[in-house]
């Protein structure tokens, strides 16, 4: 029975890992506009721009450490996560923004 157990769950990492690593897409570029009164943010990539969505669960780190929302400018080097639907299209949800002011 505990063979049994082990056996589904090894049959089933695979398709946890993938759907972890499918939970959202990232993009990175410098950040364009913060518009706190819509709770969005423009980022300029080398795709063009993006535009997101922040919510009180958007993770922000600057340099690795807690940030805020006023925390972002224009200017900053920033890596953002969206989230993406089931279906695998990206939403406009950003999920996480990591700010980098050092090199």
């Amino acid at each position: 029975m505990l063979r049994r157990s082990f056996v589904a769950l090894l049959a089933a990492l695979p398709f946890v890992v993938s759907s972890a690593r499918a939970q959202d897409a990232t993009v990175t570029g410098t950040i364009e506009r913060v518009d706190t009164a819509q709770n969005a943010i423009v980022i300029r990539a080398a795709s063009g721009e993006r535009t997101g969505r922040l919510s009180p669960q958007t993770l922000i780190t600057i340099d690795g450490f807690p940030g805020d929302v006023r925390d972002l400018r224009p200017g900053q080097q920033v890596s953002a996560q969206f989230a993406l639907t089931r279906g695998g299209a990206t939403r406009s949800d950003v999920v996480r923004i990591d700010v980098r002011t050092r090199r």
